[in-house]
């Protein structure tokens, strides 16, 4: 702990001496750091010593012990007084505490009294330092989050159809404002190709870039959930496209990476940000992608098709079986390039991304991302946007249903946690959450569109991906073992009919 600081004052030496004698130094973890005979003195090192408290008489040569608190009080206005006096006098009372005085104590005083005054202002110093450094502390982490809050707050604006108040408020507070309603944007796109099997490497370009820019108040670097950069120019910039040009050869140059980008701008202000966002998304497919990927010309028109509009309507509402229905047949109509499209991990992603951001749920695109890292082959990805689609579908059958709802989400919960258990089988689920086991399929089917077996084997065959994905070398009766299924020969045969291939094939695969 450490020590506090304490001042004498006093024009008879003796009452110092006294009152120091009386003073519990090592208890009270006090250090006397000065003692005077007149007020006159004792300002004058007043911001030198910068004592915690000071116990001065009231009665001195020149400048009296109250005129004297409200000079200190002045220079230092936490700092704590005692005033010691032998009047007992209401006018110096009243006079004390209007100066700032903490404490008064009349002559001679006692040891118990002195300590316990001292003892009681220690404590509320002790306090107040407490408080200021914890506040001290909460701004400075504020000030350190700042870059962290203003890009949450630039993502949400890329990806929010409707801007409200309180994402606008948030960007100006964060350093990001627009001063007119049609103010200039620019808007540049990267994606790191190396990214997808290197995620380091997306951090490197992410510091780069951030560094090129740190002295541009209206140019801001962020990520979007998918792993591109986002290089966002607010106001009139004209040397916005030659710093991005410049940034992106300086890049290439220093890491020998390959460079996927798009651009947009126009005078969009605030609202039309995600507009142009997804303009420097078409741009970057077109310049790379034959195919014309989900956000090039060739599958624009599709989203604005029936069978998209049934697949999504059919996800708001909750409606599994029905939207994993809608969803092939939603497929079937992305003729030509578009089809192709879906057996690339990046067409996949951006099929999910639409969806996502269409039925209101982008905080399942994290998930999306890391299911897709998974995925080896095109059979993969299909299985993916069906899995997507019934998780999305399940989440706004649970909001609707909250009782049951409830109950399936612990279900669902209770058995990703426990797929190593072979034995856990619809009786013991049915017991184990007081249901029937007539109700519990029907749940199963109501909620996530399959069947309890075809739930289970769907849930194993996620969770084998992503031990594959995640650990190279582990053994095949390991990972069953993991998934439940401690037999190596049916773990085979099963992941042959999930698949189409061998685990040993797939092993070897990639996409």
């Amino acid at each position: 702990m450490d020590r506090l600081r304490v001042v004498l004052l006093d024009d008879e030496v003796l009452i110092r001496k006294l009152v120091r004698m009386k003073l519990n130094t090592e208890a009270l973890h006090l250090e006397i750091v000065g003692e005077f005979s007149s007020a006159g003195m004792a300002v004058e090192k007043l911001e030198e010593l910068k004592p915690d408290i000071i116990i001065s008489d009231i009665c001195m040569p020149g400048v009296d012990g109250i005129s004297f608190s409200e000079q200190c009080t002045g220079i230092l206005p936490d700092i704590k007084i005692i005033i010691l006096t032998g009047y007992n006098d209401f006018e110096y009372a009243r006079r004390s505490v209007k100066a700032g005085v903490n404490d008064y104590l009349m002559k001679p005083v006692q040891t118990e009294e002195l300590n316990a005054s001292v003892e009681r202002l220690a404590k509320q110093i002790r306090e107040e330092k407490r408080k200021k450094e914890a506040h001290r502390k909460m701004l400075e982490e504020r000030q350190n989050n700042i870059p962290l809050l203003r890009n949450t707050y630039i993502s949400r604006l890329l990806l929010s159809d409707e801007i409200g108040e309180d994402i606008i408020q948030k960007l100006a507070e964060y350093g990001v404002s627009f001063a007119q309603e049609e103010e200039r944007v620019q808007l540049g796109v990267v994606m790191v190709q190396e990214s997808l099997s290197d995620h380091e490497c997306l951090m490197h370009i992410y510091e780069e870039a951030q560094q090129f820019f740190k002295d541009e108040q209206e140019i801001h670097v962020v990520a979007d959930p998918w792993g591109r950069i986002i290089f966002l120019g607010i106001g009139e910039n004209d040397s916005f496209w030659e710093c991005f040009d410049l940034l992106l050869e300086l890049l290439r140059e220093k890491y020998q990476y390959h460079f996927r980008y798009g651009t947009g701008t126009g005078k969009v202000g605030i609202g039309g940000v995600r507009a142009l966002y997804v303009l420097a998304l078409e741009d970057m497919y077109r310049r790379y992608d034959k195919k014309q990927t989900v956000y090039g010309t060739g599958l624009l028109e599709v989203y604005e098709n029936d069978e998209f509009q049934t697949l999504v309507d059919h996800i708001s509402g909750g409606n599994t079986e029905e939207a994993l229905a809608a969803l092939p047949r939603f497929l079937d109509c992305l003729g030509g390039a578009c089809a192709d499209a879906v057996c690339s991990r990046q067409g996949a992603e951006q099929i999910l991304e639409r969806i996502c951001i269409r039925t209101g749920q982008r905080e399942e695109l994290v998930h999306v991302e890391k299911a897709l890292t998974w995925c080896r082959c095109g059979s993969d990805l299909v299985r993916c946007l069906e899995r997507t689609t019934a998780v999305l579908a399940m989440n706004r059958a649970v909001q609707a249903e909250q009782q049951k709802g409830s109950t399936m989400r612990e279900l669902m919960a209770f058995l990703q946690e426990n797929l190593d258990n072979a034995d856990i089988n619809m009786n013991y689920l049915a017991s184990r959450y007081a249901i029937s086991g007539s109700l519990l399929s029907r749940m199963f089917k109501r909620f996530t569109g399959r069947s309890y077996s075809e739930l289970l084997s769907e849930l194993r065959f996620w969770k084998m991906l992503e031990l594959l994905a995640t650990d190279a070398e582990m053994l095949d009766r390991d990972i069953g073992n993991r998934i439940g299924i401690n037999d190596p020969h049916y773990l085979s045969i099963w992941f042959r009919k999930m698949t189409g291939y061998s685990v040993t094939e797939y092993r070897k695969m990639s996409l």
